[in-house]
């Protein structure tokens, strides 16, 4: 098995140290589906522009936790198979990381998952406007990221982000995936 996949599967079972993040938060929870063939691949998703938030963003399928929900890693198994049709059946949680708190008052709780076969996908138009296949070893490089500033309520925010083919990561995302690279 691929290199990669042995450093990632080293993470199996850790759930890494958690900075507690303000109970104040919407509590939500996404997915990092990689599909661990020959050359590892990380899925991503394009939301669709009639969302109320984050419209056109490239994110990780995941959302909000709801009281259905048992747990984080439900919401976020619960929201993968909602928005790219991929079953939890299909995937082996190796590691819980960091969570991550936004701008939009959102904590995060970031789920590793391998998949170990190419699965068969399927978009709901309501959320995900496209499905981005791409490859895993060019989010590990830590040289691809880069930062920038924004401006919010008068304070200056550090924000990662990441250029993949015409796509632009940034945000929550870009700052989940800076983490699972510096893991690595």
């Amino acid at each position: 098995m691929n290199d990669l996949i042995q450093r990632l599967k080293q993470l199996s079972n850790e759930k890494i140290s958690t900075p507690d993040i303000e109970t104040h938060l919407i509590q939500s929870a996404v997915l990092i589906p990689i599909i661990s063939v020959t050359d590892p691949r990380l899925i991503l998703t394009k939301r669709t522009d009639h969302l109320p938030s984050h419209t056109g963003q490239i994110s990780l399928p995941g959302g909000t936790h709801e009281i259905a929900d048992k747990t984080l890693l439900d919401t976020a198994l619960r929201e993968t198979h909602e928005e790219i049709g991929l079953h939890k059946d299909k995937i082996n949680i190796i590691a819980e990381l960091e969570k991550v708190s936004t701008l939009s008052n959102y904590a995060i709780t970031p789920y590793l998952g391998l998949i170990e076969e190419t699965p068969i996908l399927k978009v709901n138009a309501n959320e995900v406007a496209q499905i981005i296949n791409a490859p895993l070893s060019h989010f590990l490089d830590i040289t691809n990221y880069s930062e920038a500033w924004i401006k919010r309520n008068n304070k200056k925010i550090r924000v990662y982000k990441i250029n993949f083919e015409e796509h632009l990561i940034w945000g929550a995302t870009a700052k989940i995936l800076y983490q699972l690279a510096e893991l690595t």
